[in-house]
């Protein structure tokens, strides 16, 4: 597998926001987003010294260095380019709460024998609004990025696909300026209050952690 980096922190966004997760970030992605804040684990963007191929074996080692917690997120650039299959299975059949974060472009093919499945989670933050939303049992959360300027573009796309509006939380987009961002930030915030959806902050970008 390709992987640009595993670390571990606190879970910075989304529904699992302010536990302690080792992170296993993949190499790859199948869209370029001009506000991307992860762009070195983007194919293209940089060179192929970016990631390093690594077994399923190898980053399971690389994962249990980090006893504190039993929470794995792998992300990316788009996890869903490759197969990880394997790689959830030996997760999940180690005790770990696995759950993957993705663009809604690809349909998730992860498959195993028994029941755990139903251990593997999701995260999905669309980026393609004019195409139907993957359907996949395990979905914790949809995360929409909010950019001050898309709030009928997310409404529109939630009442599409009959998203259950529980799910579905608004996340202030951040370009490191420190004005622009507070304003969008309180954009957001009252747009959630207007529609009765989740805020979602970015813990990491306010304590500048990882």
């Amino acid at each position: 597998m390709k992987i640009s980096e595993i670390f571990y922190s606190i879970q910075g966004e989304g529904p699992c926001a302010g536990i302690p997760t080792v992170f296993v970030r993949t190499f790859g992605c199948n869209l370029r987003c001009l506000w991307c804040d992860t762009k070195y684990a983007v194919v293209g963007e940089i060179s192929d010294t970016a990631y390093k191929v690594m077994t399923e074996e190898e980053i399971i080692e690389e994962i249990q260095k980090h006893p504190q917690t039993n929470h794995v997120c792998i992300t990316g650039g788009e996890p869903l380019i490759q197969d990880l299959s394997r790689l959830v299975e030996m997760l999940v059949k180690s005790k770990y709460f696995v759950y993957i974060e993705t663009n809604g472009t690809i349909q998730p093919t992860i498959r195993f024998a028994g029941d755990n499945i139903r251990s593997v989670n999701y995260v999905i933050s669309p980026k393609q609004f004019d195409k139907p939303a993957i359907s996949v049992i395990g979905i914790m959360a949809y995360k929409f990025v909010y950019d001050g300027t898309n709030a009928k573009t997310i409404h529109d796309y939630i009442a599409r696909n009959g998203l259950e509006k529980p799910l579905c939380g608004l996340m202030p987009l951040t370009q490191d300026d420190e004005h622009k961002d507070r304003i969008v930030e309180q954009m957001c915030i009252d747009e959630c209050l207007r529609a009765g959806l989740r805020f979602m902050s970015r813990l990491h970008k306010i304590y500048d952690r990882k």
